[in-house]
């Protein structure tokens, strides 16, 4: 072992500035060579194997001080430090090594982006033991959730969660993890520029195109009430483009080609001069519409005879496609 206090006094004089180039670990990026001590931010004492005490008073600015690897740690003692020091003495590497990698192309490491968000070293240990060592995807956005949104913490999962998924508090567990996942799905799609809140798919809202969809409702008409009823329906309950019905006029279409006779059915291939709705653009103030005008129609048999359950499904699974 190697005197802590010793070693800090040859690298980083008190009347001069730090002697130690590239000072650096896996994660953490620190270049003090020719700092005084007054000008040091972070300090890596990592893999020096040092032991005793250390007396960093001088060291006015220092923010971080990270021991990594650091096999003395539990004779390391930190003293006389700045009160806005932050000590990683714990080795966070013994957790999961990715740890000490960069998040996400930050310029943070793994540690530091955790910390960011309040968590401590035991408390990211407890996590990590609750799940039997297994880091899940994306685990700091999941564990925050589940603090934040659920105010549950390690102990209680590791107290009420089954592996088998067979008690009460298990299924409730495996509920909030659903819920969790379409949290990131519609966080991943992004807000919406006028009510803010949570996109239901790429660039699409709900709730706001519901409203633009029934300001047109008196614009078109099939002529009939239940026809009408379904692509309303369609249009308000839509979560994303794929899910819109449209009443389009026959005469909108041209080139009208026969293709085949089916059961059910005559099919036609046919063009119309606009495409599918795509997505609201916000700046022009109407719907974009896809760029394909090519469609296929259908002409169901007997469709003059009432309207019939069956036939409103044909007309739901006949969506217009390119």
């Amino acid at each position: 072992m190697v005197n802590a206090q010793i070693w800090l006094d040859h690298w980083y004089p008190h009347n001069g500035t730090c002697l130690r180039k590239n000072e650096k670990d896996w994660g953490n990026k620190i270049n003090n060579f020719g700092k005084s001590r007054s000008q040091i931010t972070h300090l890596n004492l990592s893999d020096q194997g040092l032991s005793g005490s250390l007396d960093l008073s001088d060291f006015t600015n220092l923010r971080y001080v990270y021991t990594f690897n650091q096999t003395g740690t539990d004779r390391l003692e930190i003293i006389n430090k700045n009160e806005q020091v932050n000590v990683a003495l714990s080795n966070w590497m013994d957790i999961n090594p990715f740890f000490v990698e960069e998040y996400q192309n930050s310029n943070q490491t793994c540690q530091q982006k955790w910390e960011e968000q309040g968590f401590a070293y035991e408390e990211v240990k407890e996590w990590f033991n609750a799940w039997e060592g297994v880091f899940p995807y994306d685990g700091l956005n999941l564990y925050a959730w589940l603090k934040n949104e659920k105010k549950i913490d390690a102990q209680w999962v590791r107290n009420n969660v089954d592996p088998n998924n067979e008690s009460e508090t298990s299924k409730l567990f495996e509920k909030w993890l659903e819920e969790y996942h379409e949290w990131v799905w519609l966080r991943d799609n992004g807000t919406c520029p006028y009510c803010q809140r949570f996109n239901t798919s790429l660039e699409w809202c709900r709730d706001c195109n519901a409203k633009r969809f029934q300001q047109d409702f008196d614009k078109w008409t099939s002529g009939n009430e239940e026809i009408d009823s379904l692509i309303r329906k369609s249009q308000l309950e839509a979560t994303n483009p794929s899910g819109v019905i449209e009443w389009i006029p026959y005469q909108e279409f041209s080139k009208i080609e026969f293709l085949a006779q089916g059961g059910f059915a005559k099919v036609y291939r046919a063009e119309r001069e606009k495409g599918d709705i795509f997505i609201w653009n916000h700046e022009q103030g109407k719907w974009q519409r896809e760029s394909n005008n090519t469609f296929v129609l259908k002409v169901l048999n007997n469709s003059s005879q009432g309207i019939t359950k069956e036939f409103l499904q044909e007309i739901s699974n006949c969506r217009t496609a390119s």
